[in-house]
């Protein structure tokens, strides 16, 4: 779909050398310095209302950081290979990293507003915008580090963690595939159509060329896994956790009883997966029935709708909603927050990437024409 929308960055700076995009950097940092000036030693034992101002503050930084490190991901998701935008990235994460070591300050000594303190402030406390916040930042109060610690994870994690996963991103963005019968050069993405054709044998070599592709990078890709996950274990255990899926539950606010429940329900269940597997090699008539018929169409090849279609359906589903979530759809897909179609060097999948008011958020999807794209831009949407 060489004419689908392709995302406008111009909407946040007008390329990776703007001057307004150094300004922002400039400013962040500026800000971050004079924050650490202004309230280091103190976070304790403030007022409320001096606690809120510090928090305002704070507020401040994050929204001068956004911008500069939202763009530098949102070029890099659509141009993996593109040295100006690795480049970039790289930029703004040092930023990110400049800007932990400098308020790390702030977590450590917030520790000390527990969610005692928290209970016991009145009603109108000048805090009160800010409470949800201090509530959630004292549940890791126990697995805050000092803040040298947690400077040097911010000083490790630029070159650590956050180098292994644009490797990831770099590696696996540039790969391409070759299936006989259905096109050289493929994405990820543009796999996905061959991989439910009715044509078994192309599904097959569809499989096989997904296989072929990424064969070549097994041992670097499972390196960079193994490597994050030991990461995260360390992380982990330095900071007193009890498990791996400690910190994640906690950022999630989830109760861990709720994941160990989602985790048993699913195992308990698999014999329904193989259920349905078996009623599907009965209805495509096979005995033999393998991966590459995991998606095969049981019952027919499956309708095919191009981009314009879709925005038809999407937005006429969102309008029987309600008619404004209907408008709102139908122009927010041509506001050029919207990168449609899979190519090379581009980020597979798709996502909705939020910005901070007044940025709207930016939609990345792969749409290759089938039902499941359709689907997935109705619910990224």
């Amino acid at each position: 779909m060489p004419d689908s929308p392709r995302w406008n960055l111009a909407l946040l700076y007008d390329a990776p050398d703007d001057p307004r995009l150094q300004a922002d950097c400039d400013r962040a940092a500026a800000l971050a310095g004079s924050f650490a000036t202004a309230w280091k030693g103190r976070v304790a034992t403030l007022e409320p209302a001096a606690l809120a101002a510090a928090l305002a503050d704070l507020e401040a930084i994050h929204v001068a950081a956004r911008r500069p490190s939202w763009y530098a991901s949102l070029a890099y998701a659509i141009a993996t290979e593109d040295p100006a935008a690795q480049a970039l990235l790289a930029r703004t994460q040092g930023l990110e990293s400049r800007l932990h070591q400098d308020l790390a300050f702030f977590h450590v000594e917030l520790c000390a507003w527990t969610p005692e303190r928290l209970a016991a402030l009145p009603a109108d406390t000048p805090l009160a915008p800010w409470l949800h916040h201090l509530h959630y930042q004292a549940s890791f109060a126990a697995h805050t580090l000092s803040e040298e610690a947690e400077r040097t994870i911010a000083r490790k994690d630029l070159t650590g963690r956050s180098a292994w996963v644009n490797l990831y991103t770099q590696v696996t963005g540039g790969i391409t595939f070759d299936v006989e019968g259905g096109g050289e050069g493929l994405t990820r993405a543009e796999l996905g159509p061959l991989a439910e054709s009715p044509d078994r044998a192309l599904r097959q070599r569809t499989r096989q060329a997904l296989e072929a592709g990424f064969a070549p990078h097994r041992s670097t890709l499972a390196f960079v896994f193994n490597t994050l996950f030991e990461d995260h274990r360390l992380d982990h255990d330095a900071r007193g956790y009890g498990d791996v899926t400690g910190f994640t539950l906690r950022q999630d606010e989830l109760d861990p009883a709720v994941f160990d429940a989602l985790l048993e329900a699913a195992a308990t269940r698999y014999p329904l997966m193989h259920r349905l597997h078996a009623l599907r090699a009965r209805a495509l008539d096979l005995d033999d029935y393998a991966a590459w018929d995991f998606s095969a169409p049981a019952f027919g090849e499956e309708p095919r709708m191009d981009w314009d279609e879709a925005v038809e359906v999407v937005t006429a589903a969102f309008a029987a909603f309600d008619p404004d979530v209907g408008r709102w759809a139908a122009d927010y897909l041509r506001s050029g927050r919207v990168d449609v179609s899979p190519r090379a060097g581009k980020t597979s999948g798709g996502f909705c990437s939020p910005g901070l008011p007044p940025d709207d958020p930016f939609l990345l999807l792969n749409h290759a024409g089938r039902l499941d794209d359709v689907f997935t831009l109705a619910h990224e949407l």
